[in-house]
């Protein structure tokens, strides 16, 4: 997970280039029980940096999407730590970016993060 630091981060993490979906329950409502953060590009990134990077550029054309990479997954509670929702939940949004950017055709994850075995 990448903490957001300050509302300069936030805004670039909503900004229409940048997606977050969350799972949540009933019995939780206004707290999601996991989510992901997802950045749409032109092409796969080498390293994570311009995704966290507050004061990165925005891909303005949807066009442009040719990539979804999710960055950043979180459980949020902590009652639910070993409970495996997030290869559902990356399966179910990568469904639904698919069906918004038709011209999405490669989803990745950067995790582990490129290089970091090395």
């Amino acid at each position: 997970m990448h903490a957001i630091d300050g509302w300069d981060d936030l805004r670039r993490r909503l900004q229409p280039d940048r997606r977050c979906f969350a799972f949540f329950h009933p019995q939780l409502p206004s707290e999601p029980l996991i989510f992901v953060e997802v950045a749409l590009l032109p092409e796969i990134p080498t390293v994570i940096t311009p995704l966290v990077d507050k004061k990165a550029e925005t891909v303005d054309q949807a066009s442009q999407y040719k990539v979804a990479v999710f960055y950043s997954i979180s459980n949020c509670e902590p009652g639910l730590r070993g409970v495996s929702m997030g290869n559902f939940l990356i399966k179910r949004v990568a469904e639904k970016l698919h069906a918004e950017f038709p011209g999405i055709k490669t989803f990745v994850t950067l995790s582990p993060i490129p290089g970091f075995m090395d």
